[in-house]
């Protein structure tokens, strides 16, 4: 069975869509899985894939941002959420 090679933070930075700095923070608080080899830190992609499957957060939008998506509310009606008291 063909051994998984090993990427370098800037690969694995890349992956994650995150910049290098934050991704070296990640590893420097052992939050994210890496090898060190010397003074270079790689990563698996697969592993990373993981990490990202456990550390999914349901996306908020940013504050002072504008919220493009209505929120459902389900069958309540205005007054049962709130919306139209005082």
């Amino acid at each position: 069975m063909p051994q998984e090679s090993l990427i370098t933070l800037n690969q694995a930075a890349a992956f994650l869509a995150l910049s290098a700095t934050t991704l070296y923070r990640l590893t420097s608080a052992r939050k994210i899985p890496f090898y060190k080899v010397g003074h270079l830190k790689l990563f698996r992609q697969s592993e990373l894939e993981a990490w990202l499957v456990d550390h999914k957060k349901e996306m908020l939008p940013a504050p002072g941002s504008k919220w493009t998506a209505k929120p459902s509310f389900g069958s309540m009606s205005a007054t049962e959420n709130g919306v139209g008291r005082l």
